[in-house]
Parts: C-alpha cells; structure tokens; sequence
C-alpha cells in the first residue's frame, strides 16, 4: 500500500466529529422528563383527554374553538374518505352536525396504512387555523452564573485532541488531521497507532501545529488538568477522558464550535417548578392525584399539557467553555477532598443566550409558569451560596450573593448534570435515594452531598456550584 493509498484510507469518526455534526435539533433522553417533541410548531394534536383546568390562573380553559375543534363523538359519516400523500391530506367530505365535526370511516395513505382518531379534527389547516389564535411568543435573556455542564454523550479522547502550552485545547476530526500531514509523516502515524493511544497521541501533539490548523473546537483548561495531563497519559491503565459539553457549529468563518442551551433541558426545568406550583396550590391535599398528574405531564401518551410551550434551542450571543473537574463534596460545609471527581467541559459563566418560547395562551398562563421557577429554584440557589461559601473565593460568593430576582421580570434556574435532586424533584412528594453502606440505603427528601466546579479534585478554596441561569424577559 503506497502513501497515496494512506492518504485516502477513511477513518472511523471519532467522538470529535460526532460533536463538529451536532446541530440545534439535538434532543435530550426521554428518561430525563426535558424531552421537546419534534412536532410542528403552529399545530397540536389534541387528544381525547381535556387538559387541567385551574382556579388560579396556571393553567387556563382550552377556548370554545378548540373544544369543538376536539369534539367528535365518535360519530363517522358514511362513505366519506380521505385520500392521504406525504405532504397534505385533502378531505372529499366533511358533514358537520348539530356541531359536531364528523369523522372519517377510511384513510388510504401513498407510505402506509393510518388510522384515524376520533378525537382529531379531521381538517389539518382548520386545526391549526384553530389552535393559532392563542399562540404567542416570548423571547426570554439567559446569563449564565455559574459553570453550566450539558452533556450530549461524547467525549474528548487522547487521538482528537492536544493541549497546549497556554492551556488550550484544540479538538480536531482524525481523518482531517491525517490528510493534513506531509507524506513522509504517514507512515509514522500509522505506526503510532499501532502501538496504542498514548503513542498517537505523542504523535499528534510532535505536530501540533497541524493538529491547531485543523481543529474547529478551541477550549480553555483549567491548570489543575493541563498541569497534570501529560502524567496521567503515561499510565497504561488511565481513562483520560473528558466529557463534551452540547456545542452547536457557530455562523462565524471559522465555523468553530460553540457551547449552548438545549430547549429541552431548558423546558425540563421550566416543567419542574411548575409541577411543584401546581402540588402546593392544588394538589397538596391528595398526593395520589398529583403523582398521576406528573406522570401525564412526563408521559408522551397521556395528556402532557406542556406539549402547548415550545422551548427553542438558544441562539448564542457570547459563549466560551473551560475543561476541569467536576467534584462531589458532602453539603455539610466542610472543606474537603473529593473522592470522586470527572474532567468535564462546563460553560463559562457570563456566557449570553437567547431563547425564544411559543406557548398556546388559552391553555398556559406563561407568567405564571416563569413565577413558578422563582418559588422552586431561589431556596435552593440560597442554601447552595450557604452551604459552599467557605470552601470557593470570596468574589464567586459575593457576585452570587448580589444577585436579585425580585424584579417581576427576573427569574433563576438550573438547568444540566450535577443540578442536584432537589432541583429536578418537587418539594413535598420527592423521594431521594441515599446510600447507607455498601449494600443498604434509604429515602430522604434532599441530597446529602453536592457536585462542583474545581481546579483539581483536591480543590477546597475555588469551588463553583453548577447550573445557575439569570433569566430575564425581553420581549413578548
């Protein structure tokens, strides 16, 4: 096999190119309770199931056009059909009666077999015509306060990244690092890679220069890990490696990547707070009914009302990550060493998003809603703040502490892993499994130990809390 040949051989992605391919529709694992549905924005289809009604304002009566648009009875109108192609459904016959919109007995669809439900209009663009008149849009200012960490599943390895001296990371494609080598380098790629990964990564970073003309992924790191790296490569045995924040490709020349804001891990925390919202003002008195409520909320088969609120992904306006360690320390206040620790990217803090909310105000009241995740949030951002402030620098403490959100257009929230269970749980009905000893445990209502921010995992004097999000309105 010639150099030619080399030059041509296509590699397996690496975890990098994955991330250099991840773009604004990535969604996040159902299992989570954040998951956005990738349904049309202007249209809803409405199930059999009326969604909840509430005295107090949170949630409103769906309006008479959309009940009717969700009446059907059941009824079906003889030798009426519908006709469907990949794009639109045209109707043959449509019988109202006594206000009754009737329902189709067939459905003959050009890619498959569908079946019709009597609980859906059978006119898609009278449905949507319907179900337009309440929706609104909100645009919503995201600052970030503390590191935020959001994974998508991938990681930085030994093979698609180097760190440099002045405590940058260049990520890079593999296949585009090798065709950027001079012939006569090849071989000995190829021959590092033979010899394993800390070999490869000799390699890489012997050309350096190469690997930065071809990375599109540009990270500082923490001096605690650059400081240590090299050390760490050097054991056979060592699992080096770093866990990805979700990045989206920038509209920049470079096209670099940059660190953003999932919709769905935005509108997971929004659905939180607002359950709890809804257990203290109304469901308090019977935990049951509430507990099947949620469920319906997190269940795509049931009634989930939040399918009326949808959460864009944030547009960036200022984003930057930094690489460190993420640490697990007891919330008892004292200042010790961690005995776990990940290296994980995190966004900076003072990093600006934009997301922008379309929501079906006939059945949400969205002040209500962003009300909601001061109540849910703000007692736990204060005994976070508590808990930590002897164990990070006074400046972290004091520019956390100012912070106000008395403002009626001024709202915290969490959002990512290492948020903690009280911020993904509701007060009054959650459960916390803790670990008692090896092979017992127990439930309590909080967590007992916290995971932060550091410089290295015997950090005791930087630590940063992670999640913080300043939200503020600006424009409906």
């Amino acid at each position: 096999m010639g150099i030619e040949d080399l030059k041509n051989i296509k590699l397996p992605q690496s975890s990098s190119a994955k991330t250099a391919e991840t773009n604004n529709n990535q969604t996040v694992a159902k299992s989570s309770g954040t998951s956005n549905q990738t349904s049309k924005n202007n249209s809803v289809t409405s199930d059999s199931k009326q969604a909840p009604t509430s005295s107090s304002g949170g949630i409103k009566k769906v309006s008479s056009s959309v009940k009717t648009a969700e009446t059907t009875n059941n009824q079906t109108a003889p030798n009426s059909s519908v006709i469907s192609n990949s794009k639109q459904q045209s109707i043959n016959s449509v019988q109202p009666t006594n206000n009754r919109t009737t329902s189709n007995s067939s459905v003959s669809s050009n890619s498959k077999q569908q079946s019709t439900n009597s609980a859906q209009p059978t006119n898609n663009r009278t449905e949507t015509k319907l179900l337009n008149k309440g929706w609104q849009n909100i645009t919503l200012k995201i600052t970030t306060l503390s590191p935020i960490h959001i994974g998508n599943g991938e990681v930085y390895e030994p093979t698609n990244f180097i760190i440099d001296k002045d405590n940058i990371l260049y990520g890079f494609k593999e296949e585009l690092f090798i065709r950027a080598l001079p012939p006569v380098q090849i071989n000995g790629y190829m021959e590092s890679a033979k010899k394993g990964f800390i070999a490869l990564h000799q390699f890489t970073k012997a050309n350096s220069e190469i690997a930065k003309k071809v990375a599109n992924d540009k990270v500082k790191v923490k001096t605690g890990l650059s400081n240590g790296y090299e050390d760490k490569l050097k054991n056979p045995k060592a699992n080096f490696h770093i866990y990805k924040t979700s990045k989206t490709m920038s509209k920049n020349e470079q096209s670099e990547l940059q660190a953003y804001i999932p919709g769905s891990s935005f509108k997971g925390a929004m659905l939180t707070s607002y359950l709890e919202y809804l257990f203290k003002t109304e469901y308090k008195s019977d935990k049951n009914r509430f507990e099947a409520l949620s469920r319906n909320f997190f269940d795509l088969k049931g009634d989930q009302l939040f399918r009326y609120l949808k959460v864009s992904d944030s547009l960036v306006e200022k984003s930057s990550s930094t690489i460190g360690y993420a640490v697990n320390r007891s919330r008892s206040g004292e200042c010790e060493d961690s005995q776990m620790a990940n290296i994980v990217e995190a966004i900076d803090k003072n990093s600006i998003f934009k997301i922008d909310i379309r929501y079906d105000s006939n059945v949400l009241n969205i002040n209500t809603i962003l009300q909601s995740l001061n109540q849910h949030f703000k007692p736990i951002y204060d005994s976070v703040i508590h808990e930590f402030s002897d164990c990070s620098s006074p400046t972290v403490v004091s520019n956390l502490k100012v912070m106000k959100f008395d403002s009626p257009n001024k709202f915290i929230l969490r959002v990512g892993k290492y948020s903690g269970a009280r911020s993904i749980s509701v007060a009054g009905v959650r459960e916390i499994k803790i670990k008692t000893g090896r092979t017992t445990s127990e439930k309590q209502d909080e967590e007992t130990t916290s995971w932060l921010f550091a410089n290295t995992p015997k950090d005791i004097t930087n630590l940063e809390p992670f999640g913080w999000l300043l939200i503020e309105i600006e424009s409906k």
